[in-house]
């Protein structure tokens, strides 16, 4: 055990009130990227668009699709889908088929 991340007990014979114990280390939060996200070499807003495409909102997809990626269309055919490999969901199933989505928004509207 690590002796800075015991909280001493407090001393009441200090002469300064205190509620109890202080503890130095504070909780640190990162602001990550989603696995897929990151993995995109193309840079999109992966999470974005699929809310959008799963919602059945088809061309809001394709509008939000468009902003990072101004041919979805081809690049949903030729991409060499880094993003899914990258895909946590595969560990519970298997990943989600991003070019697919992304190839069908792009010819729906």
């Amino acid at each position: 055990m690590i002796e800075s991340d015991i909280a001493a007990a407090p001393d009441p014979g200090h002469g300064q009130p205190l509620a109890g114990p202080v503890r130095r280390r504070r909780p640190v939060y990162v602001d990550l990227l989603p696995p897929c996200n990151e993995a995109c070499p193309a840079g999109e807003d992966i999470q974005g668009w699929l809310v959008e495409a799963r919602a059945g909102e088809c061309e809001a997809a394709w509008r939000r699709l468009v902003v990072d990626n101004p041919f979805p269309a081809v690049h949903g055919r030729v991409c060499y889908r880094v993003c899914e490999s990258g895909c946590n969901r595969a560990q519970l199933d298997e990943a989600v088929s991003i070019h697919g989505v992304e190839r069908f928004s792009a010819t729906s509207p």
